[in-house]
């Protein structure tokens, strides 16, 4: 994601928490999910640049920061 791969990828596995669903990557249940999905990311560039463009950005700011990370580490210690 950081480097602008767009994940499609199944449900499950906490897949949730590390991106929004059509706007940071895809989450699909079923086979006509990801084939639309990975069709219309390779037929439409300018969809394709977009959720790339905000598949980084997503990244940046919410798995690559080092605040986010000890705000959710204390977060999470405190249960």
């Amino acid at each position: 994601m950081l480097t602008g791969c767009v994940p499609v990828v199944q449900a499950g596995h906490q897949f949730h928490k590390l991106m929004v669903h059509g706007e940071s990557g895809f989450i699909c249940q079923r086979y006509s999910e990801f084939k639309a999905t990975v069709r219309e990311l390779y037929e439409n560039y300018p969809f394709r640049q977009g959720v790339s463009r905000q598949c980084a950005e997503y990244a940046r700011e919410h798995l690559c920061n080092p605040e986010e990370h000890r705000r959710r580490w204390i977060e999470a210690s405190s249960f």
